[in-house]
């Protein structure tokens, strides 16, 4: 895929870190969306982001679609937010990502979206299930080998593949267009097509001015940032500083929390990463202030147990109860078992 050459990682230097805007232009104005009526909804819990992401999958693998698209219409409202502090399209996100991995997507899901199709021909959601179906065919081609043990042909399968689901993006009604989760699957497809780094950067810059604080977006270029794909930590640590410090109006101390955690939580050595617990306790303190879920106190936990904070621990701990734990929050190498046993 691609390297930072010195070139490009000045321009990440300088693009990335310019201050968000509110004064994107878009190609074609956003229609006016109808708010869905959100309170009979058995399948959106708006205190369990990851439940509501379970309980989507099974509402989709049932076919209930009628269900389904009062549902997704629900999340991408823009005027609601989980307790844990992400918005409803991060779930819907979330959603197909589980349903559609890539690699990994069986192919018969293909035939369920096709009958889905048939129930709402003009669905947005059916446009980006056939851009995600896409998508993650292509990384079937290439599968989950190390580069250097890929086939040519698998890798022109995977270029194609990902360009054959950008262009149903970009083709797609502005509807779907102007929202958060197709601008994350755009940005996920040149992150993994290896596009120009300014393709990308724009992107990124373009989501974040319009949905600052749909977390996916920061998340997703971070993954790209880290040495394993050219990048350095100094330039993983900068941006987050840079990024919370810009939404620190709307987040306050919270994203440096919010983003190292998704760091340490893809795959990352703490030791080998720039936290510096202090900053990290304290942007956590004011994380669960502000958006006190069961996710949230997990992570706090978690991030204790890490870096052996035995206060911060057991503090932590007191505002989660055992049913509540969310294994999908802890370190590797942590759990609340292990964790307590260390008595910290």
């Amino acid at each position: 895929m691609f390297k930072f050459s010195r070139h490009s990682a000045c321009f990440c230097f300088i693009a990335l870190w310019a201050p968000i805007v509110s004064c994107v232009e878009v190609a074609e104005s956003a229609p006016q969306q109808r708010t869905a009526d959100c309170s009979n909804s058995d399948t959106i819990e708006w205190s369990d982001h990851e439940g509501t992401i379970a309980r989507l999958a099974q509402v989709y693998e049932r076919e209930q679609f009628d269900q389904l698209e009062s549902s997704l219409s629900c999340l991408l409202s823009p005027t609601r937010r989980f307790t844990s502090g992400r918005p409803g399209s991060s779930a819907i996100y979330g959603f197909f990502k589980m349903k559609l991995p890539g690699p990994g997507v069986e192919l018969a899901e293909g035939e369920r979206i096709s009958r889905w199709t048939r129930v709402f021909p003009n669905s947005k959601f059916v446009r980006f299930a056939e851009a995600r179906f896409t998508y993650a065919k292509a990384w079937n081609t290439r599968g989950g080998s190390f580069a250097k043990d890929v086939s040519e042909e698998s890798w022109k399968g995977f270029r194609d593949g990902l360009k054959n689901a950008e262009q149903l993006l970009i083709q797609a009604p502005v509807e779907l267009r102007n929202t958060p989760i197709s601008q994350h699957l755009l940005l996920a497809i040149s992150q993994d097509s290896g596009q120009p780094i300014e393709t990308r950067v724009a992107l990124f810059r373009e989501g974040i001015a319009r949905w600052p604080q749909y977390y996916g977006l920061y998340e997703n270029m971070l993954k790209r940032l880290v040495p394993k794909w050219g990048g350095s930590w100094d330039i993983v640590d900068q941006s987050i500083r840079t990024w919370s410090s810009q939404l620190s109006t709307e987040e306050g101390l919270s994203m440096y929390s919010r983003l190292y955690a998704r760091v340490l939580l893809d795959g990352a050595n703490v030791e080998e990463t720039m936290i510096q617990w202090p900053t990290m306790k304290a942007s956590l303190a004011d994380l669960v202030r502000r958006y006190p879920d069961s996710y949230n106190w997990s992570l706090a936990a978690s991030s204790a147990c890490l870096f052996r904070d035995a206060v911060f621990f057991k503090y932590s701990m007191q505002h989660l109860p055992p049913n509540q734990v969310q294994p999908s929050a802890w370190f590797k190498s942590t759990n609340p078992e292990s964790c307590a046993r260390l008595n910290l």
